[in-house]
């Protein structure tokens, strides 16, 4: 199953995903509330569709995909052109971090109205544990560092046995 997110914060906010540690460009659509938002609206009334953030369940492929891409925005994404700049790539794989976690901060900026669901459905329960902090090292506990020990005891134990 493909999930996907647009990134839609009010006001054209970036959102940064934490699981690729980068800013992901917000939708950005001008109403024209001060004189020079009205200014830029007059020239710009469609709005600019916030980049996707996308996982598939089913093969664990997650990306950050730019709709300027697609056909329906082909206009938008020449004028982007005109003004000298450069699209996005159409579609930025990420083998880094889980699918849990993914969906995990992706259902995140959805409930914080940063992001609305586009297709599938986030689930309620995750496949695993996500990582939910990226400001320090995730910290094992003793019981799976114990585990882990004596894993390697027991292999180390095994190997000297085949070679006896």
């Amino acid at each position: 199953m493909i999930v996907e997110i647009e990134c839609a914060a009010p006001h054209g906010r970036q959102l940064f995903f934490r699981p690729i540690g980068k800013r992901v460009r917000g939708r950005v659509h001008l109403t024209g509330r001060s004189e020079a938002e009205r200014q830029i609206a007059e020239r710009w009334p469609d709005p600019v569709p916030g980049q996707i953030i996308g996982v598939d369940t089913d093969t664990g492929e997650k990306y950050v995909r730019e709709p300027l891409h697609d056909r329906e925005h082909a206009a938008l994404a020449r004028r982007v052109r005109g003004l000298g700049k450069e699209l996005p790539p159409e579609r930025e794989n990420y083998p880094s971090e889980s699918v849990s976690s993914w969906l995990f901060w992706m259902r995140r900026a959805v409930d914080s109205g940063t992001a609305k669901l586009l297709t599938g459905t986030i689930p309620d329960k995750l496949p695993e544990e996500p990582r939910k902090n990226y400001i320090t090292s995730p910290v094992k506990s003793r019981d799976g560092v114990l585990a882990e020990a004596l894993t390697a005891l027991a292999r180390a134990v095994e190997s000297l046995k085949r070679k006896a």
